[in-house]
């Protein structure tokens, strides 16, 4: 099948060299030529396993081209799946600027009848707009039919997420494009969710929404195991053997980030108070979030005391291990709380090398000991596995004070303190 996924992003460009690697006939399409040259010589400018070779296997058996011309890219596509960004407006709600302006332009260049995916996370009744929006500006009438198909994919396993998914969800208008859906993802064994184009794209910011509550709530009861003396970790481990609950998002931390979640659970809120729907269950799971945050940083004072002057090692600065993502980071965020009480940040991130804009005043050391150095207390934001292999006797040896402020709960606490470590966890009472 001839498709056109619009947007080269990480969805988009996931979605187009997922597909062209099961077979289909692919072209992406960005506004952003140095992109597309970039991409076209099978240069990957983020941090995702496996893409990189799937991309440069697809480009070399001819599955996958990239172009920056709609003329081009619109000759003879059956299926078009938009995929660009829905960034936070400052309301919250979603930006869809860039879902029109793509949506304007397939109608500009449509020569034939297709069907038209949103692949973008977007509040209810966005496809129908996208629907209105290309016969505005389809001068021959050709017919669009329309469909919503959100994805599911985590940032470090997302190809795996593609190629063998729990479910796909797809809102349709008409039978004919859920057949056409079937065709698009043909390999797929997993349950196909065919329904309704609002119901489905309900689906998307309601699965968001709820992983946030299940975090959000996770970390309300780790805060009421440090007060009462009870283990998160035993307490995990027994809500996690429910099967009404389930194991996953069940690790208390520094709260929820990265570039989807928060946005879309602000989002989520707007869409339901423009329909008169107070969401105040998603509203107090923001709340939380940002306590959390706030949590660690009263952990740190709580540690050494006025952070003026004080030099704190922090230990990851993507959002997850697995990703060079910086964007709504609760780590970052975190970090800057800190250097708004006096503490100079010193950090180190095994996919963050070099200064970023986002990272202006934080000090990024080239390794872990070398964060060290100097400092009253090391922080652990992001989980990262190599973390747990650390020398805490190299760090004693370059470090003014060994305080190990353990916000993932990476360490084992009383191997820590038969250490000499002075530790403190989330979730349990120190």
């Amino acid at each position: 099948m001839d498709i056109l996924v619009v947007g080269a992003g990480r969805v988009g460009l996931l979605t187009a060299a997922c597909l062209a690697e099961k077979g289909h006939s692919v072209a992406c399409l960005d506004a952003d030529a140095a992109r597309i040259d970039l991409l076209s010589k099978g240069h990957i400018p983020f941090c995702e396993p496996l893409l990189p070779d799937l991309v440069q296997h697809t480009l070399a058996n001819g599955q996958l081209h990239f172009t920056a011309d709609w003329a081009v890219a619109m000759r003879n596509p059956q299926v078009v799946f938009i995929a660009v960004g829905s960034p936070a407006a400052a309301d919250g709600s979603a930006d869809l600027s860039q879902v029109e302006a793509v949506s304007a332009d397939i109608g500009r260049n449509l020569r034939t009848s297709l069907h038209v995916v949103v692949r973008t996370t977007v509040p209810v009744g966005t496809c129908e707009r996208v629907g209105e929006t290309v016969c505005t500006y389809n001068p021959t009438k050709y017919g669009v039919s329309l469909a919503y198909n959100p994805e599911f994919m985590r940032e470090g396993s997302a190809v795996s997420d593609f190629l063998h998914p729990e479910r796909v969800v797809v809102g349709v208008d008409c039978e004919a494009t859920a057949q056409v859906m079937k065709e698009v993802y043909h390999w797929v064994e997993s349950p196909f969710v065919i329904t309704d184009i609002r119901s489905a794209e309900l689906i998307k910011h309601a699965a968001n929404a709820f992983l946030a509550l299940k975090l959000s709530y996770i970390n309300c009861i780790a805060r009421l195991c440090e007060l009462c003396g009870g283990d998160i970790k035993t307490v995990s481990r027994g809500l996690a053997m429910d099967s009404r609950i389930g194991p996953a998002f069940l690790s208390p931390g520094i709260g929820y980030g990265g570039p989807c979640i928060p946005k879309d659970v602000r989002a989520f809120v707007r869409v339901a108070e423009s329909f008169g729907y107070d969401l105040k269950m998603v509203k107090a799971a923001e709340e939380v979030n940002d306590g959390q945050r706030q949590y660690v940083v009263e952990m740190t004072i709580d540690s050494v005391g006025d952070l003026a002057d004080k030099t704190i090692a922090v230990y990851g600065l993507t959002f997850k291990a697995g990703t060079d993502e910086l964007a709504e980071s609760p780590a970052v965020d975190v970090a800057r709380r800190l250097q708004a009480q006096g503490a100079l940040v010193v950090a180190y991130d095994p996919s963050v090398t070099t200064p970023r804009a986002q990272l202006q005043g934080i000090e990024i050391a080239p390794g872990p000991i070398e964060a060290a150095v100097d400092s009253d207390a090391q922080l652990f934001l992001t989980d990262w596995p190599e973390f747990k292999s650390l020398d805490f006797g190299r760090i004693r040896e370059v470090a003014r004070a060994v305080r190990v402020i353990d916000a993932r709960n990476m360490f084992d606490r009383s191997i820590m303190r038969e250490a000499g470590i002075a530790y403190r966890g989330i979730g349990v009472a120190s």
